[in-house]
């Protein structure tokens, strides 16, 4: 699948990575390539109440407009927002799949609420290290590399290839 569509899991970044982009984004920095900001922006197709530009989700209209991308893999999601007017945005980061968009949103307009926490009961159940011991090791996925499967403690940790 990454071979396929690099950008949809083959990108990563950090914090600081994504407050640069907003900061260019926003007008604050202007390296060489700031104009592709706009050009992205400067194309436009509507998209429910809201419209889809290159790149980035534009929500609301004239000054109340927002602009934001969100994604996830592997268990990690994120939200990056920005009010063009204002010129302020924020980032979220999780190490859960779960959106975070309601709480990059809600630092930027208070009067969005954060979404209700749903708590599920959760049921362990014990395995014997046996179980685990039989699940180590390696895995080729054509195209993609080896991936390399460890134990460490009770806990199995999945290694990725290094092209990731």
């Amino acid at each position: 699948m990454y071979d396929a569509m690099p950008s949809a899991g083959g990108l990563s970044s950090s914090v600081d990575d994504l407050l640069q982009l907003l900061s260019v984004a926003m007008g604050y920095e202007r390296p060489p390539l700031a104009a592709s900001i706009t050009a992205m922006l400067s194309e436009r197709r509507p998209m429910g109440s809201n419209q889809q530009a290159v790149g980035w989700v534009v929500l609301g209209k004239g000054e109340d407009q927002l602009v934001m991308q969100e994604g996830s893999t592997w268990g990690y999601s994120s939200y990056v927002v920005w009010d063009p007017a204002r010129r302020v945005g924020a980032v979220a980061l999780s190490n859960q799949l779960a959106s975070v968009g309601d709480i990059a949103l809600h630092l930027l307009r208070p009067n969005i609420p954060l979404e209700q926490t749903i708590v599920k009961k959760h049921i362990e159940t014990a395995l014997s290290s046996t179980v685990f011991d039989g699940c180590t090791g390696q895995y080729e996925v054509p195209d993609e590399g080896v991936f390399n499967v460890t134990r460490e403690g009770d806990f199995l940790m999945l290694h990725v290839p290094v092209s990731w």
